[in-house]
């Protein structure tokens, strides 16, 4: 063998060692990745669990704060109810009172007008104008009074 030969062979040994190393090292880190996937795949799982698990109280807990919220809202109901009827029975005993009060005003205005009427001459037509301007500013006053205006 030439020396020529003698050095290609060599530095092909060098090459094929040293590519059969690095394919080693490969094998060592493909077996290093195998054993983090499993590993990953095992973390997965529990994590999916946990999350399933935390679901399935969260929607529990859901659950039980809308059952609470239909009592509590039912309550309120019911509360809301005996306070309007309450609420309406003071309306209504305050309209008839104030009812009863321009009743009681209509008539003495009624019983006003009528002494004003006997005092005034039946004769003139301008005494009878008066007592109606006289009887239209009073109910103007009273409707003023009253706010129906």
């Amino acid at each position: 063998m030439d020396l020529e030969e003698y050095e290609v062979e060599d530095t092909m040994a060098v090459h094929v060692a040293r590519l059969e190393s690095d394919v080693a090292h490969i094998r060592s880190d493909v077996s290093d990745l195998k054993i983090d996937v499993r590993e990953l795949r095992a973390r997965t799982d529990e994590v999916q669990r946990s999350l399933t698990g935390f679901r399935e109280e969260t929607l529990k807990s859901f659950a039980e704060i809308r059952e609470e919220m239909v009592r509590s809202d039912a309550g309120l109901r019911q509360e809301m109810v005996n306070g309007d009827a309450g609420l309406r029975e003071e309306m209504g005993n305050g309209f008839a009172e104030l009812k009863d009060s321009i009743q009681e005003l209509d008539t003495r205005v009624t019983e006003s007008i009528h002494v004003l009427d006997a005092k005034i001459s039946r004769n003139s037509l301008t005494d009878r104008i008066w007592t109606l301007l006289v009887a239209g500013g009073i109910l103007g006053v009273m409707a003023h009074g009253f706010k129906w205006l």
